[in-house]
């Protein structure tokens, strides 16, 4: 056996950030065909199948008494996309003093970090962003393509540009808030106490 090297100790060091860098890329490419293919099933399950606008989730309560939407092939527990195409059938008129859940809502989507508050105050410091986003979404696409949960982040800011031009408007937006007190929910329906779930 020869002892032979044939590549310098700095060109092997050459080659294995080659390659290092080589499957990063992979993984990376990877990932956004997977993200690129359930954008598309997601797309096509809603224009093959839920023309109609109106649907029922499947829900399914496990022993701890939480709930999974699993069931469904488009539902709100699903990624991005589907969390922001998925409204309430029927809308809703806020009020002034129910604000705060939707700028908390979109400061938790624009990456503001902190407890409730900070992001209700992180989200009403950008209100003026949000709503020309809300405005134009395709125009301010490059602005807000670049947050991770960017398609509920700009249907959130639609809602607060519609609520902004019309204090009438019935919000069908799905708002999510602390889920930490969930049980107390799933407890309050199965029981029937209204008390509870207020």
């Amino acid at each position: 056996t020869s002892s032979r090297r044939y590549l310098a100790e700095v060109h092997e060091e050459v080659r294995s950030e080659y390659w290092r860098r080589w499957y990063e890329n992979e993984k990376a490419r990877d990932a956004l065909r997977t993200k690129h293919s359930e954008f598309q099933k997601t797309l096509k399950h809603c224009n093959e199948v839920l023309q109609d606008g109106r649907f029922y989730q499947r829900v399914f309560l496990d022993y701890r008494g939480r709930m999974y939407l699993s069931k469904s092939v488009v539902n709100y527990q699903g990624g991005d996309l589907q969390r922001a195409l998925i409204d309430f059938a029927e809308g809703k008129k806020v009020r002034k003093k129910d604000m705060n859940h939707l700028y908390t809502r979109l400061g938790d989507l624009y990456g503001i970090k902190g407890d409730r508050q900070e992001k209700e105050q992180g989200g009403r410091g950008q209100h003026l962003k949000f709503k020309r986003w809300g405005k134009n979404p395709v125009e301010t696409y490059p602005q807000w393509k670049v947050h991770s949960d960017k398609w509920q982040l700009i249907r959130a800011c639609i809602e607060l540009y519609a609520l902004h031009e019309n204090p009438n408007h019935r919000s069908t937006l799905i708002c999510e808030i602390d889920q930490s007190t969930s049980i107390l929910q799933h407890i309050a329906l199965i029981e029937g106490d209204a008390k509870l779930a207020e």
